[in-house]
């Protein structure tokens, strides 16, 4: 696995009567500036399942058709009483459709007491630019926000996360001393996929006229608010915002019958608890002045968990409406049209 890394050490100013909260620093016998007269390499090791889990306990993954043209982008940072003291990222070449990947990380840190938190998501090959994720402008990883414009439909904005405790007061005393750790990150994101098993009849309303044309936009939206930003040492979604929604193309040709459409698909942040997220799709026109089909839902959504919900995305009623069972978290067929969404508390 080819590495390439990019390591940033923040010494703070630690001003005198500022009610700091970590003494100050001193120069180190080998002229460093630092508390402890010694440091230590933590040798990591990150652990990723990209496997998701499922509600009958089986799992699957998903991976985009060409792998080529994107990495895996490791941010690890040091925090020394939640203030930032070390960041490091490393990119990591993608080799295959693995269901298990371990990335190696070394760190170089003083013999203090710190949280170790690691961010794992995709950038394009040939950059070293945010892509999804903007991990930049907050300054640490307490703070992503999305970056730029919403967007869905890609396997790319998965992504993996972790945060740790690490205590290296206990090797102040030793010199060049590496240490071993063994993280598992997780992903705090849920990813649901709509698909439509109605492509037969869409495709005999489009032979008889009934709905013309031969390309069409299916377009979904988060009704409320949707976390679209991330605090990985507090495991926290974070930066929600209204109304955001992302388009597809869909052309009559890439409709087959017999067979189901994924309309729309995307990650979201959220926590481990099962929530709802209430949104809507339509599928329009290729102008996007004609709704063809509307389907309102509540999407069941639990980090680490995907969700494909089944429906006739694309003959439902214009002015109907689904609900999804909030309570449910697995693949399902949906059969109950023309329910009002209801509020987000019942």
């Amino acid at each position: 696995m080819k590495q390439k890394t990019i390591i940033y050490f923040l010494l703070g100013m630690f001003l005198p009567l500022t009610g700091c909260f970590y003494e100050h620093p001193s120069l180190t016998d080998d002229g460093e500036l630092g508390v402890d007269p010694t440091s230590a390499t933590v040798m990591a090791n990150l652990n990723l399942s990209l496997s998701f889990e499922r509600s009958d306990g089986s799992s699957t993954t998903y991976f985009p058709e060409d792998l080529t043209g994107h990495r895996r982008r490791v941010i690890t940072e040091a925090y020394l009483n939640r203030q930032l003291v070390a960041r490091q990222t490393t990119y990591a070449d993608i080799t295959g459709k693995e269901s298990q990947v371990t990335i190696p990380v070394e760190m170089k840190l003083h013999a203090r007491a710190y949280q170790l938190a690691v961010w794992v998501d995709y950038v394009e090959s040939d950059t070293i630019a945010d892509l999804y994720y903007d991990t930049q402008t907050g300054g640490n990883l307490m703070n992503i926000i999305g970056n730029g414009s919403y967007r869905g439909n890609t396997e790319w904005k998965d992504v993996f996360c972790g945060c740790a405790e690490l205590d290296l007061t206990p090797y102040a005393d030793q010199w060049n001393v590496r240490v071993p750790l063994d993280m598992e990150l997780a992903r705090p994101v849920a990813r649901y996929e709509l698909v439509a098993d109605d492509v037969d009849e869409f495709l005999a309303r489009i032979s008889s006229g009934e709905v013309s044309g031969n390309r069409f936009v299916a377009r979904f939206t988060y009704t409320q608010i949707v976390p679209t930003g991330y605090n990985v040492v507090d495991a926290l979604p974070r930066q929600s915002l209204m109304y955001q929604s992302f388009k597809k193309t869909v052309q009559q040709s890439s409709l087959i019958a017999g067979q189901d459409f994924t309309v729309a698909m995307d990650y979201v942040f959220c926590t481990s608890d099962l929530q709802q997220i209430p949104a809507t799709l339509e599928i329009l026109s290729s102008d996007e002045e004609e709704v063809l089909a509307a389907t309102n839902l509540n999407l069941p959504l639990r980090a680490g968990r995907s969700s494909p919900l089944r429906y006739s995305f694309l003959t439902a009623d214009p002015n109907g409406g689904v609900v999804f069972d909030p309570e449910y978290d697995g693949t399902t067929d949906i059969d109950v049209p023309g329910i009002i969404l209801p509020d987000a508390d019942e």
